[in-house]
């Protein structure tokens, strides 16, 4: 496991568990608020004893994105509904994608072994049964895979949503 994948898996666990989703509030109290809120375990077992805060459950928010009134969160770029988003969905499909580069990471250590071992496989003689031949077509079925998934996920990313999280 990389130390890429460790670290993120590490960040994940650490924070709220839980499908984070993107939430927008606009309403007398915030006058459009932009953000990430939660509801899990983590959170259920508080109760809110905070005075009125309008839609924005303080037990369940993660982060806001945008908060014109009071006036506390309003980043220049103005993407606020693009960051939320991508916040709540990039906790959600972390696991995933740790999952994902793992298996790759060991797909390519398999495939440099057959590399360095490719003088003594060829010599056995390409054909039908030749393993190098086999783990070639199979790299290459797995290089045309991983593509349509990175174009996929690009396009819709809870395309790769496990079907658990799914529903």
């Amino acid at each position: 496991m990389s130390e890429l994948s460790k670290r993120m898996r590490s960040l994940r666990e650490r924070a709220t568990r839980g499908d984070w989703e993107f939430f927008n509030e606009d309403d007398d109290h915030f006058m459009n608020a932009f953000g990430v809120s939660c509801r899990s375990d983590d959170v259920s077992k508080h109760h809110n004893d905070e005075p009125d805060h309008g839609d924005i459950d303080p037990n369940t928010a993660i982060c806001l994105t945008l908060l014109q009134a009071p006036r506390a969160c309003d980043h220049r770029s103005g993407k606020w509904e693009a960051n939320a988003e991508f916040i709540a969905a990039a906790a959600n499909e972390m696991t995933a994608l740790c999952d994902e580069v793992e298996r790759l990471e060991a797909e390519n250590a398999r495939l440099k072994l057959v590399a360095e071992n490719a003088p003594l496989l060829d010599s056995m003689g390409r054909g039908v049964g030749n393993p190098l031949d086999r783990l070639e077509n199979e790299n290459a079925a797995l290089k045309v895979e991983n593509a349509e998934m990175r174009a996929k996920l690009a396009t819709d990313p809870k395309s790769h949503q496990p079907e658990d999280q799914a529903k």
